[in-house]
């Protein structure tokens, strides 16, 4: 980040190491879960296996960028670079060139798939007090249609760099313009990459989750959670606050607080609705990143319903039945 806010003046001499990661992925799941009590039903444990369809994926394989700064000539920049990018959902336009499509022939494509796996465990301490732990999103995605890979020519070859235009990154209200197409055209043009089309299979991000909740009048519920995943070998933690409140039979409302990898403005909103044994919810951890993505450190969406089967009618509905991520 000096380099971008300080320039390459007082790096002269110097080799720097400039790496980036970025990772992009949508796609739907199909799932089938069970659920078994124990211990006079204070202990519930679980489990869901997922079909995976994948509709669009960016990812980077490989990053390794060395630039170094000539002692005598700030403008003169010698670099190096070995870089592995891979996209999948990505179409040719009307003129030949490469967009990114993650919606290309949703919801009806199932070209892109994969398994996924959750479990977790729900232990009822006192009548308002529970305590739960979980693994969701384990698996994988195999990526075979609309698949392109962005790779370099002559790894680690010397090379002047002239460097490359940032407005293509910049919209007019000075935020990130999000497009990753304009991110490998400008890497492809600097780096010298090569563009082939093999298929490549990636593993979705596996969540770990302790965390308790209370049980408050009127149908309320207040809770919160720690969580850790891992991005690019690294351990990545998290931590998540809520209150839930239930208006009557049919209509659950959650509002989450999230502090992740130093983010701190994450404001979190779920919504669902329970017809008979199907319900439907809407939830994302960062409802102003869905206002202004451009801006976001970090977001996540989901969508979809639920069927239940053989839950008791009179058994009391706990956290783990409404969405809190």
């Amino acid at each position: 980040m000096s380099l971008v806010s300080k320039g390459n003046a007082p790096t002269m001499g110097e080799t720097m190491n400039f790496n980036f990661g970025l990772k992009l992925i949508a796609y739907r799941e199909y799932g089938v879960g069970y659920a078994h009590h124990l211990l006079d039903e204070k202990l519930t444990v679980g489990g869901k296996v997922k079909y995976l369809v994948g509709n669009g994926n960016f990812q980077t394989e490989k990053s390794d960028i060395y630039l170094t700064t000539d002692p005598n000539d700030v403008y003169t920049i010698t670099a190096s670079g070995d870089i592995l990018i891979n996209a999948a959902g990505m179409k040719k336009d009307e003129n030949g060139d490469l967009e990114f499509n993650a919606q290309n022939n949703y919801p009806f494509s199932f070209n892109n798939t994969g398994l996924g796996f959750d479990i977790g465990a729900q232990y009822q301490v006192t009548e308002n007090i529970n305590v739960h732990a979980s693994i969701t999103d384990m698996g994988y995605i195999n990526w075979k249609t609309d698949v392109v890979n962005f790779v370099s020519k002559n790894p680690n070859k010397e090379f002047k760099f002239d460097g490359f235009d940032i407005n293509e990154f910049i919209t007019d209200s000075a935020g990130f313009s999000g497009n990753p197409v304009a991110v490998l055209d400008s890497l492809a043009d600097a780096f010298d990459l090569d563009t082939t089309f093999n298929a490549y299979k990636t593993k979705t991000t596996a969540q770990y989750r302790f965390g308790g909740s209370y049980t408050l009048p009127m149908k309320q519920e207040v809770g919160g959670f720690l969580y850790f995943h891992r991005f690019d070998s690294k351990l990545v933690s998290g931590m998540s606050l809520y209150y839930n409140k239930e208006f009557g039979k049919w209509f659950t409302g959650v509002l989450s607080y999230t502090a992740y990898n130093k983010s701190m403005s994450n404001i979190g909103l779920g919504l669902r609705a329970n017809l008979s044994t199907t319900q439907f919810y809407v939830i994302t951890d960062n409802i102003l990143a869905v206002l202004a993505p451009h801006k976001a450190k970090y977001f996540s969406v989901q969508a979809g319903f639920n069927i239940t089967y053989g839950a008791p009618k009179n058994k009391k509905k706990t956290s783990e039945e409404t969405p809190t991520e």
